[in-house]
């Protein structure tokens, strides 16, 4: 076999296989529940009604916002922290940044468990066994990595 032969199914090969990786990547549903991230998953499986959205885009907006505030507070301490790097900071200094760090964690965690609960207080008790089953899932919905969700 000649070598122009070789090199022509080679490139045919590596043709085929990126046609199939950019056919993957755009044909591929969305993880996180569509544009709306986790809130239309929610919506799909608790099958709120109008007042319900309502009450429950509320609670979104107030969930966001604390979010957003503790992760800003957690990249200001990063910052502090990597800059201490170039002062050569002592050992309780850095701790004491990575504590503070932790804290703020610990509080965006307390954050998402209050916002759940919210939900949960919108819920009829027709809804609850849907809510219930997907507090399975309420890891994955606000993990910063890939997730996978099973659809019901």
């Amino acid at each position: 076999m000649s070598k122009v032969k070789i090199l022509s199914l080679l490139s045919i090969g590596l043709l085929l296989s990126n046609l199939l990786l950019i056919g993957f990547i755009v044909l591929q549903k969305p993880i996180h529940g569509g544009p709306n991230g986790p809130r239309s998953l929610i919506l799909e499986r608790l099958k709120f009604d109008k007042g319900q959205i309502e009450k429950y885009d509320v609670l979104i907006d107030g969930h966001r916002k604390k979010i957003q505030h503790t992760e800003l507070e957690i990249k200001g301490l990063k910052n502090t922290l990597y800059e201490s790097l170039a002062r050569d900071s002592n050992n309780l200094y850095k701790d004491s940044i990575i504590n503070a760090i932790g804290q703020c964690q610990i509080k965006i965690e307390s954050i998402h468990y209050k916002h759940f609960q919210d939900v949960k207080k919108l819920c009829n008790e027709n809804q609850l066994p849907a809510f219930n089953a997907l507090t399975e899932e309420l890891a994955s919905l606000f993990s910063r990595r890939p997730r996978t969700i099973n659809p019901r």
